[in-house]
């Protein structure tokens, strides 16, 4: 054959279907600019998860026991015990709803207060639920109760369970959460419970510090 009779073939325009699904390489900086977004996203993701801008994040510091005091209740025939939750959250959040569980007692109600310059018993001006709670403040709760027994074995009594919501409306969306209490309401141990029962009981309830005995001599059941 000689060089004139060589001919190139034409081009026939085809092209494999593959290279529709595979786009072209991006340029280095395209790459470089996704990646910085991506990592930025979810580093913003993982810091306003855990410091409570998309979710409540109530986990410092404790809530719970804290010389709890017990009294007679507004509910007739109950006592009231109180505890605290504190939010160590930079955001305000509120308590949607309160549930509590007592060993050897019904639980009648569960209230929000603020605690009073000075106690008393029963608490004054309880709240509803939701309850609003401010970053870096604390609620008490007042659980009224009524006994189902009188004696206790004298360990930890008392487990609150919480949910929650981060208050005020956001243009990102925000999540609610479960969160119990770290401390039981009362913990073991003596001097664990202080009492606030009318002054005529005084005497009669001195060295009490067992809640379920405490309620029983409160409303006469002992």
């Amino acid at each position: 054959m000689t060089a004139t009779d060589a001919s190139v073939a034409p081009d026939s325009g085809f092209s494999d279907p593959i290279d529709l699904l595979v786009p072209r390489p991006r340029p280095w900086w395209f790459r470089l600019v996704v990646a910085t977004i991506a990592i930025c996203g979810v580093g913003l993701i993982g810091y306003g998860w855990q410091f409570g801008l998309l979710r409540p994040a109530p986990d410092c510091c404790g809530s719970g026991d804290s010389m709890p005091q017990l009294g007679l209740s507004h509910q007739d025939g109950a006592a009231t015990v109180v505890t605290y939750f504190f939010n160590s959250s930079p955001r305000a959040i509120t308590i949607d709803s309160a549930e509590v569980s007592l060993d050897g007692a019904s639980v009648v109600d569960v209230a929000p207060f603020v605690e009073p310059g000075a106690w008393q018993m029963p608490p004054q001006e309880l709240a509803p639920f939701p309850y609003r709670v401010e970053a870096h403040s604390s609620v008490w709760l007042a659980i009224s109760f009524v006994p189902e027994r009188c004696d206790g074995d004298g360990g930890d009594w008392g487990s609150v369970t919480l949910d929650l919501a981060v208050a005020d409306g956001h243009w990102y969306p925000t999540f609610g959460r479960t969160y119990s209490l770290v401390d039981p309401i009362v913990g073991a141990g003596p001097g664990r419970l202080g009492m606030l029962p009318p002054a005529a009981l005084d005497d009669a309830l001195q060295g009490i510090d067992r809640p379920l005995e405490g309620a029983c001599a409160l409303l006469g059941r002992n």
